[in-house]
C-alpha cells in the first residue's frame, strides 16, 4: 500500500486498511455517502473494533499487543 500502519509506535508498512464510520449527518444534506475514517495497519495491527482477540503486549499486560486498547475500558462499569 505505501503507507505506514496507524498502530502507535510502529514503523512496518501498511498491508490492510480497516473503515470507520464517522457521524451520519454533515452539512451537505444533498450528498447521500456516508462519511467513513481510514485507517490501515500492518499485518500484526488491528483497529479495537476489528481485534480478532486481545493478547498482552510485551511492556504491559493490561493492554493488548494487536490494538492497544486497555483492559480497563473493557469492562463494564
Amino acid at each position: 500500500m505505501g503507507y505506514q500502519c496507524n498502530y502507535p509506535g510502529c514503523a512496518h508498512k501498511a498491508t490492510r486498511y480497516e473503515t470507520f464510520p464517522l457521524l451520519p449527518y454533515t452539512e451537505r444534506a444533498e450528498v447521500c455517502e456516508e462519511i467513513h475514517e481510514v485507517k490501515v495497519f500492518c499485518s500484526n495491527h488491528y483497529a479495537e473494533q476489528e481485534c480478532p482477540g486481545h493478547v498482552a503486549s510485551e511492556n504491559n499486560p493490561k493492554v493488548c499487543g494487536r490494538c492497544g486498547i486497555h483492559i480497563d475500558s473493557l469492562r463494564p462499569e
